[in-house]
């Protein structure tokens, strides 16, 4: 069955389609997520991924480009707002916690990543900030400010002397065009 027909059944809350979505792009979506998230993290945001999709199914617009891509934008951006609330969170806490599990080196966890999601999230982090450089120069220091800096679209607006609606728009058009830019380098790699 072609993705057309799948999301004609699932706009009627057609189970099946849901199923066959789900198993169709599970994989891929997996992989497109953990570019931005650690391992631990990839399957509860791919489950948060597909169940906006299924919820919002009737605001895809197939004249606007196709579900994979749609899909894989709501992942990218919910990766995205999940690897913020982390690193927000981590700059509030302290680096070291108590651990109630006494499995733990005496009940003491350090709250540091392992050397291989160190590694791993660095050339993530890396690589975004390449795709941001590779923006035009409209786009480029308002993705800088929201992504990297994590600045509200508040604080953009008045850095930039701007008006609220133009980062807003900027702000979405600059996730369009990254997404754009993750999915051409990962058909690249296949």
């Amino acid at each position: 069955m072609s993705d057309e027909e799948l999301i004609v059944l699932a706009r009627k809350k057609n189970e099946t389609a849901f199923l066959e979505i789900f198993n169709r792009y599970k994989g891929g979506l997996k992989a497109h997520i953990h570019k931005v998230v650690p391992s631990a993290d990839v399957e509860d945001i791919c489950m948060q991924t597909f169940l906006k999709a299924f919820l919002h199914i009737e605001s895809f617009d197939e004249t606007k480009g196709v579900f994979r891509t749609w899909l894989y934008t709501i992942g990218w951006n919910t990766a995205l707002d999940h690897s913020d609330k982390i690193r927000r969170e981590n700059d509030k806490m302290p680096t070291t916690s108590i651990d109630t599990d006494a499995s733990t080196t005496a009940g003491i966890t350090t709250g540091e990543a392992s050397p291989e999601d160190t590694i791993s999230t660095r050339e993530d982090y890396d690589k975004i900030i390449g795709y941001i450089n590779g923006l035009s120069e409209l786009y480029r220091e308002i993705a800088r400010l929201r992504f990297v800096e994590e600045m509200d679209y508040n604080e953009i607006a008045e850095k930039l002397d701007m008006p609220l609606n133009t980062i807003k728009t900027r702000i979405r058009r600059s996730k369009e065009i990254l997404q754009k830019m993750l999915i051409e380098d990962e058909e690249d790699e296949l």
